[in-house]
């Protein structure tokens, strides 16, 4: 049983508390001293600055102590053992002072260790920041004031350069940014890196071991052979003049003579052409004093580019049917026309102001 009577203390749980003589640790280590102390009620009486006037509260000093000399190691006992013996308040404030100190000497080299911070290749986020931190709470501890904006700027620059991506964003950001939702998106960004950094599904079944070989699976339409297909194939006779339709797998005809695939053809140009109606024409109103090259895009991940859009103005869409199932025109305002793109994009908010344009109606 302990003193206080709170039942047996796991040996276990007193070797985690343990301090080994390590500077760069004791903050770390005092902070579970501490919470230690609260569960036996004597984390007041160690931190109270109060004089020791009632006898129950010199009691408790002295038996503050007895627990603290428990957990530290050689070279940190004889700091106590002589000067603030039976003194759990003195004790503590000794420790302080050694392992961390507010001296000018200390300071500056805990502005070194922060400054010169770089992550490790194989190390995590989350690591790095806790060195970061550990720093940056020693200092703060020793009075010093360090602003979000300067930490955050430490951080990036001991960051390696497969994070500069991330390193424009937050730095040409024009928003506010705490060091909480920093450390957030930092992490953020590790985890998307991971992801994107997974080898793809048709990568990895283009590797080939000794034991297995892909070609031994595919068949020659031209020859009949394995291992190699009719482009491939080695007798340019058979392949130049056999037939092969990929559509219905069959031999008896060729792509270019397939009904089918005439008909898809045809189906796909008739819906480009009354999708699109050419490159330009979907723009009933081009906007002449639009510039691709000063027209930026913020992607995503923060990048911006310009001459993404070629053109601007108003677009016709297709008809849209409204409640009374009558079919109206649709015109987008300010649209813009980016050939890269593979796909048609509409904003909620555009689809709304389209919306309004058509009062009597609902959408």
């Amino acid at each position: 049983m302990s003193s206080t009577g709170y039942g047996p203390r796991s040996n276990a749980k007193l070797q985690r508390l343990l301090f080994d003589g390590d500077e760069t640790k004791y903050e770390l280590w005092e902070a579970r001293l501490l919470g230690y102390l609260q569960t036996i009620k004597l984390k007041k009486t160690i931190l109270s600055s109060a004089p020791l006037e009632e006898e129950g509260d010199e009691a408790k000093n002295e038996e503050s102590y007895a627990e603290l000399i428990q957990l530290l190691d050689d070279t940190s006992l004889s700091l106590v053992m002589r000067d603030a013996a039976g003194d759990g308040r003195k004790a503590l404030k000794i420790l302080r002072d050694h392992y961390a100190s507010q001296g000018k000497p200390r300071i500056i080299a805990l502005y070194t260790e922060l400054t010169s911070l770089e992550k490790g290749t194989s190390e995590t986020v989350t690591d790095y920041l806790i060195r970061a931190e550990r720093s940056i709470m020693a200092l703060k501890n020793a009075k010093e004031t360090l602003s979000d904006g300067l930490v955050i700027a430490m951080i990036l620059k001991g960051l390696p350069d497969s994070y500069k991506p991330f390193v424009v964003h937050i730095t040409q950001s024009t928003s506010e940014i705490t060091f909480a939702m920093f450390k957030s998106q930092l992490k953020s960004f590790e985890e998307t890196e991971k992801f994107n950094c997974k080898p793809k599904t048709d990568q990895v079944m283009k590797t080939e071991s000794p034991s297995f070989s892909a070609s031994s699976y595919v068949t020659c339409y031209a020859c009949g052979r394995k291992g190699h297909i009719m482009k491939d194939c080695p007798d340019k006779t058979k392949s130049e003049t056999s037939k092969w339709c990929s559509y219905h797998k069959s031999t008896t005809h060729s792509d270019s003579t397939c009904r089918r695939h005439q008909r898809k053809d045809q189906e796909a140009t008739k819906v480009k052409q009354a999708t699109f109606g050419g490159q330009f024409d979907v723009l009933k109103r081009v906007d002449g004093n639009f510039n691709p090259a000063k027209h930026y895009m913020e992607l995503a991940d923060g990048t911006r580019r310009n001459n993404v859009a070629l053109k601007g103005g108003d677009a016709e869409l297709v008809s849209i049917a409204d409640e009374n199932g009558k079919y109206v025109k649709a015109v987008l305002k300010d649209a813009l026309f980016r050939p890269t793109y593979p796909q048609d994009i509409i904003g909620t908010l555009r689809l709304h102001e389209m919306c309004d344009g058509n009062a009597d109606r609902k959408c």
